[in-house]
């Protein structure tokens, strides 16, 4: 019987980013089983599959991309970049997807999927994050709680929720997104987790630092990671040291870390190489309101250091309470605080807890996570 073949679509850049890392690794895999027609994507780093199997069909290209994303950012968030971003995408796509068997994307295409089904082919939706009811809901609370503006699209929202109404498959990374879908109504049948790897020889254990306490932070869209209530934390334990905070900092949050960097040690780097700060911090911190996975936090655990997260984390999955890391209720400053605190108090716990992290982490690489997403492609073209 003939294998089924994946056309395989993401709006973005592969090999480049969080989500373009996974796609990356999705892509070697079906290539690897012998079950990828091809690849639509905006542009690609360096990949190991034939030339004629890869499509860069957004019209103009990365460029054009990044400017209308740009729109937004300096648009205060009122223009509906992402919306606009995904709109072009799915009217390029639908010039290559006559007859495919399996159509696998990240934001499904409305359009598209539609070709598809219409010649009978199979949908997968592949997400990263929570159902979209629970991050607006999220969204708003924090908004609500901090007296800042986060900027939401409405229309996102209720194009996903139809996205999730119209698939046939919805591949997940974790049962913290699993759970979210199930509570707003999709069907079980439809769901399967896929966890996420880790590049075990890309980060790699180090001793753990000496000298005064270090914390790292890194992540974009930092309201919804958990900054905020880092911060908070971090003065309430009245810990000397050194919070470092990755990433280009969003306007909601950028007044707020200025203000405590007034009273606190904090070091604002911008986008770095994440290797050489976890060798320099004693924990990593991430006490997210929302996040689907995290891959900094295993990259984390594999780079040898203990991890504080928050259980709206999907990495949690991988983090064992008290011998690899610490696990907090989301939004519980008293919490993040009293862990921290612990920690600081602990250094040489820690450092036991870090080799415990690498070796929690060990088995779950890439090609773990490649050998599951084949089993579940066969699975879902059955």
């Amino acid at each position: 019987m003939k294998t089924r073949q994946v056309t395989y679509a993401i709006n973005g850049d592969i090999g480049i980013g969080g989500t373009g890392t996974v796609a990356q690794h999705a892509v070697l895999a079906l290539d690897g089983a012998g079950m990828l027609q091809c690849v639509l994507c905006r542009s690609h780093k360096t990949l190991a599959i034939p030339a004629s199997k890869i499509r860069h069909v957004f019209p103009g290209g990365k460029a054009l991309s990044q400017m209308i994303t740009g729109l937004s950012f300096y648009g205060g968030g009122l223009f509906p970049s992402q919306n606009v971003n995904d709109w072009i995408f799915d009217d390029a796509l639908r010039r290559h997807v006559r007859g495919c068997d399996i159509f696998a994307a990240w934001n499904m295409p409305i359009k598209t999927h539609q070709i598809v089904k219409d010649d009978g082919g199979t949908t997968i939706k592949l997400t990263g994050s929570t159902h979209p009811s629970l991050r607006r809901a999220i969204t708003m609370d924090e908004e609500r709680r901090r007296g800042i503006r986060i900027p939401l699209s409405l229309a996102s929202d209720l194009r996903e929720s139809k996205e999730i109404a119209l698939v046939d498959h919805i591949i997940v990374p974790s049962r913290f997104v699993e759970e979210s879908y199930l509570h707003h109504g999709v069907d079980a049948t439809k769901l399967h987790i896929v966890p996420f790897g880790v590049d075990t020889q890309k980060y790699v254990s180090t001793p753990a630092p000496t000298g005064e306490f270090v914390a790292f932070f890194s992540g974009q869209n930092q309201h919804r990671k958990g900054l905020l209530d880092l911060l908070e934390a971090w003065q309430k334990a009245g810990i000397n040291g050194t919070l470092i905070i990755a990433g280009n900092l969003q306007p909601e949050v950028r007044e707020t870390v200025r203000q405590y960097q007034h009273v606190m040690n904090i070091e604002l780097p911008g986008f770095v190489d994440q290797r050489e700060y976890f060798k320099r911090a004693h924990l990593f911190v991430f006490p997210s309101l929302e996040d689907g996975f995290a891959l900094v936090v295993t990259e984390a655990m594999a780079s040898g250091r203990p991890v504080l997260i928050s259980d709206h984390t999907g990495a949690k999955d991988f983090v064992h309470e008290g011998k690899d890391g610490f696990i907090v209720p989301a939004g519980d400053v008293n919490a993040i605080a009293a862990k921290l605190r612990f920690a600081y108090d602990n250094r040489q716990l820690l450092a036991k807890m870090g080799k415990a992290a690498r070796k929690s982490i060990e088995k779950n690489t890439w090609d773990t996570y490649a050998q599951a997403l084949v089993r579940t492609f066969k699975k879902c073209s059955a």
